[in-house]
C-alpha cells in the first residue's frame, strides 16, 4: 500500500512538472490554458443547471461587457471633447485678455493726448493777457 501511494505522489510530481515545463512553452500554455478553460465551463455548466442555461449566462456576461466597452469608449470621446472645449475657453480667455489690454492702452493714450490738449488750450487762453502784461 505505501509503494501505491509513492508510486501515485511521483506521478503527481512528475505531472506538475510537465505542466511547468508545457507552461514554459508557447504551445504548451495554450494546451494547458484550452484544458482549463474547458474545466471552467464544465464547473459553470454543472452550476448552472444544463449547457442551455451556462451558455445563457455567458451571453448576458458578454452583452454587459460589450456595453462597458461602448460606455468606455463614450467616456473616452466626452473627455477628449471635454478636453477641447478647455483649451477653446483658455484661448477665448487669453483672446479677452489681450483685447482688455489693448483697450486699456488706448484709453490711457487718448486720456494723456486729451489731458495735453487741454492744458495747452488753457495756456494758450492765457498767453493774451501775459503778453498784454509784458508789453504794456
Amino acid at each position: 500500500m505505501a509503494a501505491a501511494a509513492l508510486s501515485v505522489r511521483g506521478l503527481a510530481t512528475a505531472l506538475v512538472v510537465l505542466r511547468g515545463a508545457l507552461i514554459r512553452t508557447g504551445i504548451g500554455a495554450l494546451i494547458v490554458g484550452a484544458g482549463e478553460l474547458v474545466y471552467q465551463f464544465t464547473r459553470l455548466v454543472s452550476g448552472a443547471g444544463g449547457f442551455g442555461e451556462a451558455m445563457s449566462l455567458l451571453r448576458d456576461i458578454a452583452v454587459e461587457v460589450w456595453d462597458r466597452i461602448g460606455m468606455g469608449a463614450a467616456a473616452a470621446g466626452a473627455a477628449a471633447t471635454a478636453m477641447f472645449f478647455d483649451l477653446k475657453a483658455d484661448a477665448a480667455s487669453a483672446m479677452q485678455s489681450a483685447i482688455v489690454s489693448v483697450v486699456a492702452f488706448g484709453n490711457t493714450a487718448a486720456n494723456t493726448f486729451e489731458g495735453a490738449y487741454e492744458g495747452i488750450k488753457a495756456i494758450w487762453g492765457l498767453l493774451p493777457a501775459a503778453i498784454g502784461d509784458l508789453a504794456f
